[in-house]
């Protein structure tokens, strides 16, 4: 397979496993996780693949009497507000099969939760499996808990937006202030390329680390050799492509296509990728 091929390829299949565990199921989905569908097949995607029906990731949401099987697709980490929506629904429904997908690797769920050894096994999948037989009201009950990375949107064979990281920015000036107010005088960073990744809030490490962890899983799709490469909104300048593809993109409730970071002026990187991978939509460049 030529990398080209691969690139277009690799969306379509980290949805595969997503759609082996959709049968009889109705499925919850967040935004994110959404709009990557939305560029990848749609809902008939999942229709085709058995799915009785797709809601909303909201705890205002849950499955009917005769629906005892569920399929939750997430971006983000299973915890915090995102255990708690998982939680509202079951709760508010009947099921006895859960399957949960999360885009997060089980390596990153160690760091949110601040395990800093390497164990083996999947056991932060496999506690919060436990959680979700608790929340069903029966340990009988079947669980399942992985990863999947279903961050990439392809919109032609040069354009992969990644709706999951649309709120990831590069660190400016304002950043820099808010870090070293953590830190001792002595200690303080003197610009941003003295930052380190451990001296980041958490929450961007997590997002940080997810990213590499996609592009890392696409690489190895493509059996892509470690090259230095730019990430963020790049385009070609010549002919804006990106503009005029963008320009006709649908509005689409909780799509995000106004954001796009000039990278060069930011990080003063030269840009020299043939293909464009994108956190987030993009849109101006302005």
């Amino acid at each position: 397979m030529l990398p080209t091929d691969g690139f277009m390829c690799f969306p379509g299949q980290t949805w595969e496993k997503v759609l082996s565990k959709v049968k009889k199921a109705v499925v919850f989905m967040d935004d994110r996780c959404s709009e990557s569908l939305h560029w990848n097949g749609g809902a008939a995607l999942l229709f085709e693949a058995g799915a009785r029906n797709i809601k909303q990731f909201s705890s205002f949401e849950a499955g009917g009497q005769n629906e005892p099987k569920a399929v939750f697709v997430v971006s983000t980490v299973l915890k915090g507000r995102t255990a708690d929506i998982i939680k509202d629904i079951i709760s508010l429904s009947h099921f006895q099969y859960c399957v949960v997908f999360t885009t997060v690797p089980h390596s990153i769920h160690l760091l949110a939760n601040n395990v800093t050894t390497e164990l083996e096994g999947n056991p932060v999948f496999e506690q919060f499996e436990e959680k979700l037989c608790e929340w069903m009201g029966d340990m009988n009950y079947t669980a399942e808990v992985m990863h999947v990375p279903v961050v990439f949107a392809p919109l032609t064979q040069q354009l992969h937006l990644l709706p999951a990281f649309s709120d990831l920015f590069p660190l400016l000036e304002v950043d820099l202030e808010a870090i070293n107010e953590k830190r001792p005088e002595k200690r303080r960073f003197g610009s941003l390329m003295d930052v380190d990744m451990h001296s980041l809030p958490p929450e961007l490490q997590i997002q940080i680390k997810s990213l590499a962890s996609a592009l890392n899983a696409l690489f190895e799709f493509i059996s892509t050799r470690e090259e230095s490469y730019s990430v963020g909104a790049v385009g070609h300048h010549g002919d804006n492509l990106v503009e005029k593809i963008l320009s006709v993109l649908p509005q689409l409730p909780g799509h995000v296509t106004d954001v796009q970071v000039d990278m060069l002026e930011l990080t003063h990187l030269k840009q020299t990728a043939e293909g464009i991978l994108a956190p987030g939509c993009l849109a101006q460049n302005q």
